[in-house]
């Protein structure tokens, strides 16, 4: 032979290769109007393995592809991860989710995507971690919650612990505006580097805003003072004091007449200010955060 195949046995082998690629499952759903107009079509392609999937969406008819659904799964060792992402039709990143199923079969770890930017809200059985800017509303109990810059939290349940370390701007808290019952044992933790009397209390409407002296840091606890049920139960010091949500009005009825650092160089009360007075002499600043703050 000239060209080709140069033998029945490379003819059969060819065949054998051509019948053992993959194959790609596709199926497609369309709707039509009335007139036997398109209006919708959605066309899903399954890979031989099951392993990824991919929805082409045309949400109007028209003949072009407005977003792309891909869900993807890898195994290894210690579980599964699947992989959805979704974009429009010319690739641009919408949304992407990320959910790791452990070897026990249950999901162990979430990261989500929603605002296409980077900014995750990542979750795990022991924790959840808001991104940066982001607002989320967590529902159960048991739950760990850290908050990143400018990010927000609506709690529905018990037994939660905040933990907000030096550097993450400002973050808002929100109690079970839902509930007739009061959130129990909730907890927010500073970081390591944030002692008992670096934290400045503040009334602000109905919230109570807690400022990390000196820094731009601050935490928002919305509706604080309008009832039991918004309330956070503990605060605890980086340096392990605690404080108990009764004690807060003292400190901020001591604190009401001075103005807190909100930054390194602010003229307000910095961090062992002696405007803070003598922890000794009833009356003094120092006096009511020393009698409120308790050892762990």
């Amino acid at each position: 032979m000239k060209s080709g195949l140069r033998s029945w046995s490379e003819g059969y082998e060819f065949c054998q290769a051509v019948n053992a690629r993959p194959i790609v499952t596709t199926t497609t759903t369309s709707d039509y109007d009335a007139g036997g107009a398109l209006t919708y079509r959605a066309s899903t392609s399954i890979s031989a393995d099951a392993r990824s999937k991919t929805t082409s969406i045309d949400w109007d008819g028209n003949g072009t592809t407005d977003t792309i659904l891909t869900d993807g799964t890898a195994s290894g060792q210690n579980g599964t991860a699947v992989n959805a992402t979704e974009t429009d039709g010319s690739g641009n990143l919408l949304e992407q989710r990320i959910v790791h199923i452990g070897a026990n079969g249950h999901p162990d770890a979430i990261n989500i995507d929603i605002r296409k930017d980077g900014a995750n809200i990542a979750a795990s059985a022991a924790s959840i971690q808001v991104g940066s800017g982001i607002a989320v509303t967590v529902t159960g109990n048991n739950d760990q919650i850290s908050l990143d810059q400018d990010s927000s939290v609506a709690v529905i349940g018990s037994n939660d612990k905040y933990v907000f370390m030096s550097g993450s701007g400002s973050g808002t808290i929100s109690g079970s505006q839902s509930s007739s019952s009061p959130n129990v044992n909730n907890e927010l933790d500073f970081g390591t580097s944030i002692d008992w009397n670096e934290l400045w209390f503040a009334q602000q409407g109905n919230n109570l805003v807690v400022s990390v002296l000196g820094t731009t840091d601050k935490v928002t606890i919305n509706d604080w003072f309008t009832g039991t049920k918004d309330v956070v139960e503990t605060i605890k010091s980086g340096d392990g004091k605690v404080l108990h949500h009764s004690d807060v009005a003292t400190l901020v009825a001591a604190m009401a007449g001075f103005d807190p650092a909100t930054s390194p160089t602010g003229s307000g009360i910095q961090p062992n200010d002696p405007r803070l007075g003598d922890p000794n002499q009833t009356g003094t600043i120092a006096a009511a955060m020393q009698q409120s703050w308790m050892a762990a």
